[in-house]
């Protein structure tokens, strides 16, 4: 268990440092930093998983899923971000659109230890894979550099999230640990 724990929170950290190594001698790129800030979230959360079944008491339980909620909405913000700085020089206004719900669902969350509607953050997060997509999709059709690597790579790990989504609410038989 620890062993499973360690490696993939250590290759997520890779990817973290490879990163933000990049974001250091190309620092005008700043994709290369949201998505060493979205690597790090995943990877913090990934570690926070694990420790949460070592719990002792249901405060410390508690605490986990407060901080594992706030790691959630910034993984999310950062891979948002991440997105639009590969397409975009200035930010768009999409990306408010994905940000205020966010953030609103995850306050409301942590004031009432409750979701909104407990659909509405995997809600979001479709509308949001869909729209990865369509930035895609767009970058192929403009011919942008590096789109095959970047679009292979998040179709993906879209395919992945979309899958568990719907294997959540058994819309779709699949065992987690497949993916």
């Amino acid at each position: 268990s620890s062993f499973y724990q360690y490696l993939f929170t250590g290759a997520l950290l890779v990817f973290t440092i490879i990163h933000l190594l990049l974001f250091l001698f190309y620092p005008t790129q700043k994709e290369n930093l949201f998505f060493a800030m979205f690597t790090l979230t995943l990877a913090m959360i990934n570690f926070l998983q694990w420790q949460g079944e070592f719990a002792v008491s249901g405060l410390m339980f508690i605490q986990y899923e407060a901080i594992l909620t706030i790691l959630k909405a910034v993984a999310i913000l950062f891979f948002i971000r991440f997105t639009y700085a590969m397409y975009y020089k200035r930010i768009p206004i999409g990306l408010w659109l994905f940000t205020v719900p966010v953030v609103g669902d995850t306050v409301y969350r942590l004031w009432t230890s409750e979701a909104i509607v407990t659909w509405f953050l995997d809600l979001l997060l479709v509308i949001f894979c869909i729209e990865v997509i369509r930035l895609s999709i767009l970058a192929y059709m403009r011919k942008r550099e590096g789109i095959l690597i970047f679009g292979t790579g998040i179709l993906f790990f879209i395919i992945t999230q979309v899958l568990l989504i719907f294997s959540g609410y058994d819309f779709i038989p699949v065992n987690p640990q497949w993916i």
